[in-house]
């Protein structure tokens, strides 16, 4: 039975596709293969590495022992002084000492500067100041105002100004207020 095109389509299709994916299959399983191989001669070297260490350390301890048979080095002295956490919290607690001891230096420096400073301006005479010889001239000029009555707290030019303000405000209700508006 003669197949249709559709269904000839359908199967080139098809075939494209596990093509494909055999291809892609065979890449993966070589590139595994290789890393394989690389990480196999990784392990050789190192197992080699291992191994002439050993030898070594051997020969090394070996030496080591005759030589104190001979009498030519003495044993080693194995003394525990403290374990680790000790030496630790004695290290920072000099850490520590240090930073506390930089940073009283300093703020005893910042207070002596500002020591200094209120000194100055304890030193300046206040009648010195321009700021303050303006105020004293105001105030001898208030006394001698009025026969030395104290002001009622406005003053003439600001009543003069309040008033025309007030003027002002009444003409703008006025000219709102009147539909012609002049």
């Amino acid at each position: 039975m003669p197949a249709s095109q559709q269904e000839l389509d359908e199967l080139d299709l098809k075939l494209r596709s596990l093509r494909t994916q055999l291809r892609k299959a065979e890449e993966n399983s070589n590139q595994l293969a290789k890393q394989k191989r690389e990480l196999e001669e990784k392990t050789k070297k190192n197992t080699n590495d291992i191994n002439r260490l050993r030898t070594e350390v051997k020969k090394t301890e070996d030496e080591n022992n005759l030589l104190i048979k001979e009498g030519k080095k003495s044993a080693p002295q194995r003394t525990v002084k403290g374990n680790f956490v000790n030496v630790v919290r004695k290290a920072q607690a000099a850490a520590w000492e240090e930073k506390f001891m930089a940073m009283k230096a300093k703020q005893k420096e910042s207070n002596k500067m500002s020591e200094e400073l209120m000194s100055k301006m304890n030193r300046v005479k206040r009648t010195d100041s321009p700021l303050l010889s303006g105020l004293k001239k105001d105030k001898k000029k208030e006394e001698g105002r009025e026969g030395g009555r104290p002001s009622l707290g406005k003053e003439p030019a600001e009543e003069g100004r309040q008033g025309r303000r007030q003027e002002e405000g009444r003409r703008e209700e006025a000219r709102l207020v009147r539909p012609g508006g002049s």
